[in-house]
């Protein structure tokens, strides 16, 4: 090996030369220019010598596995063997190599060898032109030059290409001055580029003539910098004057309007040290202020293709729309913008109470007069980070309003001096976080808050330091601000505010002084009478306590072992008490029968396992007499113990798994019976100080749990040879896997009673995740579902899927049953999981206990009053829209009452428990329940419960005439129209299954890597959806061309005949439409549409298009525009937009007289309420019946219509011409005008008579009811028209 060079070894060997560019602020560091630019070229070249490439055949290393020196063409099997050649016989081959035209040694980075012994560095390799007389290689420094380099010690590696060294290039026409032009470049291509250079600083190398020049000509962008305060902005045309004359006042000037070259893009990307990449809207926005460039993004898209070595990432930003981004070399060990506090501070004290002309005027005072660390120079941006942190502390504030092309002046005012502490020493600390306010009014602290600033955007809370912690955070901010008048405002440690930070006094956030609640878990410690099911009669019979025979089970779990093998049981049984092992054995027989006590039969053979699982229940001493069969036990739970997350931790540890909900929720159904939700495991790691995050990865939405400050590897990889292992638990599965009773007790009796090569060894453990893995090989298990944590699997794209798309999905999946027709592979069953499956005596237990609907009713109603709804839409979203929170509640406590019954009544006792809790008076409710005790129909008891949520809502929107004491029977109309709004069961499990459609197309090879994006559409994604409703997935395909639609169609094709694909998918069958490919009958008869879009940048159309067959054109997809109309239609007309819901489940109990489909389509409804909007129908409308009305009306008027008005501005703001044309031609083609016509005709006049029914009694309100009916085309029950039948019986 070639020992590394000593510094001053280069030095005299006059490797090292003085630099020909003097660096910027040489005489404000305290240091000769000459040092730090030995430093740097130190730092090359250590870099240089420790550059990662093969010397080999890159084609031959892949094809062959060859490696070839290029010297002797010797060729070596492994990599290894050619390093060791290098060492050997070309020790210095690649080190000091000398650039035969600028002589300059070493070359870092990458150097050109040629074939007749000449080498080039990279910036004469790229000035060498286009006719070369040599043939030149790249060759770079192998691996083995750098063994004992430090990995800190090296630099990070520049751009590939190298920089050139002319970054900025001016139009020749501009006839720019070529010393001002050079002299820009010297800074520009230094290490850490400097972009605006002071007047003062430039007129060393630069005549000032020259300079005057330009600045007179308009050629230099200007910024005003100062040690004390800057130029105003009525100054302007004097800066460069001024700045001659004032020693304190400079100006800082780079070039305008510079080439657009890669060297450009390549310095912008250098100066940025704070980010791991650059968004190509901030590349834009920095060259704009600094260059006044011009450019577009997507010209510096184009630039930073056309780069080599640059990695684009494309992603969605938050505002949904495509946001290219490059990442960019960062240094180890980059310092963090706290750590500047003191130096940001201490230039802030100086120049105090001084007016700056903007925030980059600030920013670049800081970075070219305040005194720098020792340790190296603070870089510019960061000192633009500390100019943002200075204003969002309230450092710096705004001063006279800003003057035109500039941020506006800025003031700094330490705020220090402005508090009076409550004890002599006592310091203010701020802090900033926009949750703040929330924290302090849930924990109920009220008086430590003394003072709220507001600055801009930006709000913070100020708070004495003795009402805090003094963490390291809250020490600094102290320190500094007792030493320089101010301090940056910190964050509040969320870990600290959830249960306690394992940072503790080194965290770098702020710890309140909180009050621990006493009392709030009522979880007990450890196993007893009110968490496990062992009953207390019989324990007594054994002559021990409750709590004995609890730690019997409770000291192996807190060991890790949630199980216990049954003659452990008896052994340490048997030691507590004097009863022999029979009587033991009958106790325990008992318990098992009566399902406290969970069992697992494991054995050697699935016939033995199988026979065993359920006598094993009844003959317990049988079983243990038998060979080859083990019986584990382990205790049934009613509720978790405060530390049952420790010792499934301990547990999850032995088998290096990580804590993820599901799995958690697995295995404590498997060993305890009990199924905790997943608000009960938060609230659990709550109680127990875990915490809680959902991880980045692509397509996991699945919480995860640690403890404070733990990383644990979970995934597993083999290491060594598994043949032996495969071919052991091959032998030992059998024929099939089908015959064990399941997946888990074959797991755990191959490590019970399998070969040794599957049994734990004296210091390891056999693990299930590596038996798992192992068994998918050998038995081909890929049709019983995949474990996403062991295979590493992705069965999704990482969709902009918000947290409510499943939000009532539970509750739909019970009101729309199970489906037990056909397997489910997005809910792999319990055969499938690594965890056996608990006995069938055990019944399962679940915490914690569902809400009741009553109890639903009472807090939804506890959290309502008149400013509830105040300027709250009904929906929010940007792509998807999801109903906002009021609107939520409402929802699920009536999908809650349509669930508590299955007759579609309610007993008259309930009904009046619910409109007490609703709010009514008990005379109102006795005047309408009345005595004869009968049960209530749903369809009132709903539309009285969202009668009372209107008037609680919104008192100036009451219908009717009726007072407080009465209720009006279009106060019940309007109730009943509000409750069919919200009647739709949803989606339910369509909306997993979604993803598992999207994982598909994800892994396929057309299609991966151009799926970017799916997300919902539709009637879903617009919040319009009802139980018949096809769900929409829309799929953003890169590069997309019209025929995106086909090769998807062929693509789905495809993965029907694919053997790994699962059978939902293989049995639908697939349709190819114009927009969409159609997946018929995929899940309970609902079709799942498929809609491809890109994006097109032309002058016609823009943004997110689909190819239109018929017309041979892009068009805009409506469903990005629809959107925010209807969002803009819930906020001016709430009744309207819910009354849109209404009209689409009106649609689908007409007559399906269109083809077998139902009159309308589906997104003509909406159009058309829009529609009405725009012409003025909504203007005296006050209820949702006047909505439905003046909605029928319309549509009854212009359902034909294609051709847009002046009025109709909707439509013209959505381009709705070539939609409604392409409906009403359907229309036409399917259905007959007459006979549509006399339907809606009908259905009006039946809404007109309701809506003109009087009167405040129940007669009165069976008659909106029957009417509504008849409507809807019901016959009992309007709400639940699945239970019609029961319905019947019982009224």
């Amino acid at each position: 090996m070639v020992a590394p060079i000593a510094w001053e070894s280069m030095q005299d060997a006059g490797l090292l030369r003085r630099p020909r560019f003097t660096p910027l602020l040489g005489r404000w560091m305290g240091r000769p220019s000459w040092r730090r630019d030995e430093a740097t070229c130190q730092r090359q070249s250590l870099w240089t010598r420790g550059f990662l490439t093969a010397m080999s055949c890159r084609a031959g290393h892949k094809a062959t596995g060859i490696h070839r020196c290029r010297v002797c063409e010797e060729s070596f099997p492994f990599r290894n063997s050619l390093f060791r050649h290098l060492r050997v016989q070309h020790p210095t081959l690649h080190l000091n190599h000398v650039c035969s035209q600028c002589k300059i040694s070493p070359i870092p980075g990458t150097c050109f060898l040629g074939t007749k012994a000449s080498v080039l560095c990279s910036r004469c390799y790229m000035h060498l032109g286009r006719n070369k007389q040599d043939d030149f290689e790249p060759c770079d420094v192998p691996k083995h030059m750098c063994r004992d380099i430090k990995p800190t010690e090296l630099d990070r590696p520049p751009l590939n290409p190298p920089f050139s060294g002319c970054p900025l290039q001016m139009p020749k026409t501009l006839a720019f001055p070529s010393a001002l032009l050079d002299a820009f470049n010297q800074y520009a291509s230094m290490e850490r580029p400097v972009l605006r250079v002071p007047s003062k600083t430039l007129l060393r190398d630069v005549p000032l003539h020259d300079l005057e020049s330009a600045f007179a000509s308009g050629m230099l962008c200007a910024t005003p910098i100062g040690c004390k305060s800057t130029f105003t902005h009525a100054e302007h045309e004097q800066w460069l004057e001024l700045a001659k004359e004032d020693p304190d006042r400079d100006v800082a000037l780079a070039p305008r309007h510079p080439i657009l070259t890669s060297d450009l893009l390549q310095t912008v990307l250098r100066y940025n040290t704070l980010r791991p990449s650059l968004s190509l809207k901030d590349i834009r926005r920095v060259a704009k202020s600094v260059w006044g460039h011009e450019s577009s993004v997507s010209e510096w898209q184009a630039c930073a293709e056309k780069t080599r070595g640059l990695r684009i990432k494309r992603c969605r930003g938050s505002d949904g729309h495509h946001s290219p981004t490059i990442e960019t070399p960062q240094e180890e060990g980059v310092a963090k913008p706290f750590d500047h506090e003191c130096f940001a501070f201490r230039f802030l004290a100086k120049v105090n109470n001084q007016e700056f002309y903007s925030t980059n005027s600030l920013a670049e005072s800081i970075f070219h007069y305040a005194l720098h660390p020792d340790d190296g120079q603070v870089p510019v941006d960061m000192c633009y980070e500390l100019v943002r942190l200075a204003r969002q502390s309230g450092n710096v504030v705004g001063g006279h309003p800003p003057a035109s092309s500039s941020d506006g002046a800025m003031r700094v005012q330490l705020w220090k001096d402005s508090f009076d502490g409550n004890s002599p020493g006592d310091t203010p600390v701020a802090i900033f976080d926009r949750k703040t306010k929330g924290f302090w009014s849930r924990n109920e602290v009220k008086n430590e808050i003394l003072r709220e600033k507001l600055h801009g955007p930006f709000r913070m809370q100020v708070v004495w330091n003795g009402d805090v912690l003094p963490t390291r955070g809250v020490r600094n901010a102290a320190a500094c601000c007792e030493e320089y008048g101010g301090c940056f405002a910190r964050k509040l440690c969320e870990q600290h505010e959830r249960s306690s930070c394992n940072q503790r006094d080194d965290c770098e956030y702020v710890h309140r002084k909180l009050v621990r609640r006493g009392g709030t878990s009522t979880l007990s410690n450890g196993l007893n009478r009110q968490n496990c099911k062992v009953t207390e009669e019989q324990l007594c019979d054994l002559g021990i306590s409750q709590s004995s025979h609890c730690d019997l089970f409770w000291m192996s779990m807190l060991e890790g072992e949630p199980r216990i093998p049954l003659d452990e049981v008896l052994r340490r049984w048997s030691e507590r008490c004097s009863k022999s092992k029979t009587e033991l054995v009958q106790q325990l027989q008992e318990e098992i029968q009566l399902g406290s006590v969970n069992v697992l039969v494991l054995a050697y053979r699935s016939c033995l396992a199988s026979h065993w699982k359920q006598k094993a229940m009844a003959d317990l001493e049988g079983a243990m007499h038998v060979p080859g069969v083990s019986i584990w036990l382990s205790a049934a739970l009613v509720e978790p113990p405060l530390q049952l997350l420790d010792c499934l931790d301990q547990f999850f540890r032995r088998e290096q798994l990580s804590m993820r909900l599901s799995r958690l929720s697995a295995a404590c159904r498997s060993c305890f019976g009990l199924d905790i939700s997943s608000h009960g495991w938060l609230r659990l790691a709550k109680a127990a100080g875990y915490r809680t995050f959902r991880p980045p990865s692509r397509g996991r939405r699945d919480w995860l749990l640690r403890q404070q400050g733990e990383s644990r590897k979970t995934r597993w990889t083999p290491h060594g040879d598994c043949t032996r292992r495969k071919e052991d638990l091959a032998e030992f599965v059998g024929d099939s896997v089908e015959q064990w009773p399941s997946l888990g007790v074959l797991l755990e009796s191959a490590r019970t009673f399998g070969p040794a090569s599957l049994q734990p060894g004296l210091n390891e453990r056999s693990r299930l995740a590596a038996l798992y893995s192992i068994l998918r090989e050998v038995a081909d298990l890929s049709d019983l579902g995949k474990d996403d944590e062991i295979s590493e699997s992705q069965d999704e794209t990482s969709a902009c899927e918000e947290e409510s798309e499943v939000e009532l999905a539970d509750l739909e999946l019970k009101q729309n049953g199970d489906d037990s027709g056909c397997s489910s592979e997005e809910f792999e069953g319990e055969r499938c999981q690594i965890f056996p499956p608990p006995s069938h005596a055990v019944q399962m237990s679940k915490w914690p206990l569902p809400s009741t609907p009553l109890q639903v009713l009472k807090s939804t109603f506890a959290q309502l009053d008149h400013t509830t709804l105040r300027g709250v839409p009904v929906v929010k979203g940007k792509r998807v829209l999801k109903l906002t929170k009021p609107y939520a509640d409402l929802r699920k406590t009536l999908l809650k009452l349509k669930n508590m019954d299955d007759e579609g009544a309610v007993e008259p006792d309930v009904a009046r428990q619910f409109l007490q809790a609703a709010g009514y008076e008990k005379s109102l409710i006795r005047d309408w329940l009345g005595h004869d005790g009968r049960p209530v129909n749903f369809d009132l008891l709903a539309a009285m419960l969202a009668a009372a949520w209107r008037r609680a809502t919104r008192p100036h929107a009451a219908c009717g005439t009726c007072g407080e004491q009465s209720l009006g029977v279009q106060e019940i109309l309007a109730g009943l129209l509000l409750a069919k709004a919200f009647s739709s069961d949803g989606q339910g499990r369509s909306h997993k299954l979604r993803r598992r459609i999207a994982g598909l197309l994800w892994r396929h090879p057309p299609l991966r890597g151009r799926l970017l994006l799916t997300s919902r559409g539709g009637s879903i994604g617009m919040g319009l959806d009802t139980t018949k409703s096809d769900h929409d997935l829309f799929l953003f395909i890169q590069d997309g061309d019209p025929s995106m639609v086909q090769e998807l169609y062929e693509v789905l094709l495809d993965l029907q005949q694919d053997e790994k694909t699962h059978l939902r998918l293989k049995r639908a069958k697939i349709l190819c439409k114009d927009f969409a490919v159609e997946i018929q009958g995929y899940y309970r008869s609902k079709d799942f549409d498929l809609v491809p879009f890109t994006d097109i940048q032309s002058s016609d159309t823009s943004g997110e298009c689909q190819w239109d067959p018929v017309r041979e054109v892009w068009q805009r997809i409506l469903h990005k525009d629809l959107a925010p109309k209807l969002q803009d239609l819930s906020l001016q007309h709430p009744d309207g937009y819910l009354m849109t819901r209404v009209m689409k489940s009106w649609n689908e109990s007409l007559p399906k007289i269109r083809r077998r489909k139902h009159p309308f389509i589906s997104v003509h409804l909406p159009l058309m309420v829009l529609g009405a909007g725009d012409h003025g129908c909504f203007e005296e409308c006050n209820s949702p019946q006047t909505y439905v009305l003046a909605s029928l009306k319309f549509i009854g008027e212009n359902w034909l219509r294609s051709e847009l008005d002046p009025d109709d501005v909707t439509w013209q703001d959505v381009n709705a011409k070539p939609h409604l044309q392409r409906m009403t031609q359907k229309y036409l083609e399917s259905v007959t005008q007459k006979e549509l016509e006399r339907l809606l005709q009908t259905k009006t006049r039946l809404f007109e008579e309701a809506c003109s029914l009087r009167g405040d009694d129940r007669m009165s309100a069976d008659g909106v009811m029957s009417l509504m009916r008849e409507f809807f085309g019901c016959d009992l029950c309007l709400l639940r028209p699945d239970r019609k039948a029961a319905l019947a019986k019982r009224l």
